[in-house]
Formats: structure tokens, sequence, C-alpha cells
């Protein structure tokens, strides 16, 4: 096979409890601020949560991905073979959940993609490897576990 392609959803899903804790935390914060009179805190507080919101409300809702023999495209964005390092599969709870494609530019790094696990995860890795190379060491972060578990 010479072409893979998937879908994702790109929002993790967040029930009530998840906004009505993220809404009580950052009123506090932000209260707590002006109480100590750190009102710089509270406005970059005030400013981080509505770009947050904006870009929620604006992204995508599905992300449509393809690994060919040109590259791998994510959206609109290509990136060739000769621009990616390296690639692994990680898993948690020894369930596959991200393709991670390793970039040679420093800008971009690391990108991390959603997997989908009713596809032949090993035929798409047999493919990657003729293209690049695997990296075998790669894990999760415990920043990656925290913005898994925070849902972010």
């Amino acid at each position: 096979m010479e072409e893979f392609s998937w879908a994702f959803e790109n929002k993790l899903e967040r029930g009530g409890k998840w906004y009505a804790v993220a809404a009580t935390i950052v009123i506090t914060v932000v209260i707590v601020s002006f109480l100590l009179s750190a009102y710089l805190l509270g406005i970059v507080v005030i400013l981080f949560t509505g770009v947050y919101l904006l870009y929620e409300v604006n992204s995508h809702p599905i992300t449509h991905v393809t690994v060919s023999r040109e590259g791998i495209s994510i959206e609109w964005d290509m990136f060739p073979y000769r621009q990616i390092e390296s690639f692994a599969i990680i898993r948690v709870n020894n369930e596959p959940l991200l393709l991670r494609v390793r970039t040679m530019s420093r800008a971009l790094g690391t990108i991390d993609i959603f997997l989908d696990t009713s596809m032949d995860l090993e035929a798409l890795r047999a493919f990657l490897l003729t293209m690049s190379k695997e990296d075998t060491e790669a894990s999760l972060s415990m920043i990656d576990h925290l913005l898994l578990w925070l849902r972010l």
C-alpha cells in the first residue's frame, strides 16, 4: 500500500464539569491577583483565557492526514521526507495513540498526530521505515501526559 489516510477529531472531549473547573480556576486566579496587587498577572490570565477560547472556537474540528510517497500531509501542509528526521508510533497503555514526527526544522520541531486505531499500523510503520528512520526511544513526557489528562 502506498498511501494511508485518516481523519481525527482534534478537540478532546470535555464535559460541563471541565469548563466549570477551568472557569473557577481562572476567576480565582484573577481575583487573588487583584487582591495581591499583581494586576499584570490578572491581565495576562484574562488575555490567555480569551486567546485560548478564540483558538478553540475557530479551530477545525476534524484534521485529515495523508501519508504518501511524497511526504506526510496534514490538512493543507505537506512535509516531504527530506524535512523529516524521524518518526515514532507512541503507545499509551499498549494502545497506539500518536504518530510523532520529528522534523529537521527547529521552529517546527515535533508534530504529534493522533492515530486511527482501525487502520493497519504495522503496514504504516513498514511504509514509513522505507521513507524515514524510526525513533524507538520516543515516548510521552510528563508534560504530554498532563496535557492529555487535562484535555488540552
